[in-house]
């Protein structure tokens, strides 16, 4: 029962040790989500997550043939 919490306030203690360089400014950001139709509609959050810590980045989802009509549907990705 231990397990959760201890992995809960071992990601706080990473966070807190490694914060994200002032200076790191990616020219893209590549996803690879070939999962099932509800992983891509789930991805919607992070993308716009990543759209707003990076807005100057080209974010390029790789997907699966059936799921690229959902995925054109995220807003913030590029290609």
């Amino acid at each position: 029962y231990a397990g959760i919490p201890f992995v809960f306030f071992l990601g706080l203690w990473r966070i807190k040790k490694h914060k994200r360089a002032e200076n790191f400014n990616p020219a893209g950001i590549a996803i690879l989500n070939i999962s099932s139709i509800g992983d891509n509609v789930l991805m919607s959050g992070p993308v716009q997550d990543l759209r707003r810590a990076y807005p100057q980045a080209e974010i390029t989802v790789f997907c699966g043939d059936t799921n690229y009509s959902v995925v054109q549907l995220i807003p913030g990705i590029n290609k």
